[in-house]
């Protein structure tokens, strides 16, 4: 994957966390607003904040098709965004407690696409 790769250096660098929340911020701005697919991967991120789900139940939910929900989960996963358990059509996707601790970023990102600010 072009997207994950361009910054899996970035996350790699940091180690086991992110050292420098700053940059957390601005990979998470890229990965949402810099890109495409941005909105779906706001809308499957504002899913699992409210609920772990699995690719189908994503899917079905957000209405986005199936193959679309399974390549940003592996976005988010590859970045550390998301975290999953369990394997194939069971497998469940949950938030990561690193995005959970910074979810203000989140929030600011999507109140400024609100707002229509970049």
């Amino acid at each position: 994957m072009i997207l994950s790769k361009s910054i899996y250096y970035i996350f790699s660098s940091w180690g086991n966390g992110f050292a420098d929340m700053a940059a957390f911020r601005n990979v998470l701005y890229w990965l949402l607003v810099n890109s495409l697919g941005g909105k779906n991967r706001i809308k499957i991120l504002n899913e699992l904040f409210q609920n772990p789900s699995n690719t189908h139940e994503l899917s079905k939910n957000l209405d986005i098709e199936y193959k679309t929900v399974q390549y940003h989960l592996q976005v988010l996963e590859d970045n550390n965004l998301i975290e999953s358990a369990g394997k194939k059509y069971g497998k469940t996707y949950f938030i990561t407690d690193k995005l959970t601790e910074n979810k203000k970023y989140f929030d600011e990102i999507k109140l400024n696409l609100k707002k229509g600010n970049k």
